[in-house]
């Protein structure tokens, strides 16, 4: 099964920890910085690509990386808004 979009939210309702089987003919794994917003008038917005929206990559090891994440409307930045791990290992 092909999946050519895969969003996982932090929500206390979600588990701290996920796991999905992939393949990627590329051998890429492309992560976006992606949040809600909540509007005057209570207009609920997904957000990204905006402002300072965006994130810092630590790499652990070869297969291992830690994001540091910013919401597009903190001033200053806070990369400590959201902070994950992704690990890819070989089939």
């Amino acid at each position: 099964m092909r999946v050519p979009v895969l969003r996982t939210w932090k929500d206390e309702r979600l588990e701290d920890a996920v796991e999905y089987p992939f393949f990627a003919r590329d051998k890429r794994l492309r992560v976006w910085n992606v949040y809600k917003m909540t509007y005057p008038g209570g207009q609920i917005v997904e957000e990204k690509w905006t402002e300072n929206a965006g994130f810092w990559v630590e790499q652990i090891g070869e297969n291992e990386r830690i994001y540091h994440c910013n919401h597009g409307m903190a001033s200053p930045p806070d990369f400590e808004s959201l902070v994950f791990k992704a690990s890819v290992q070989p089939f």
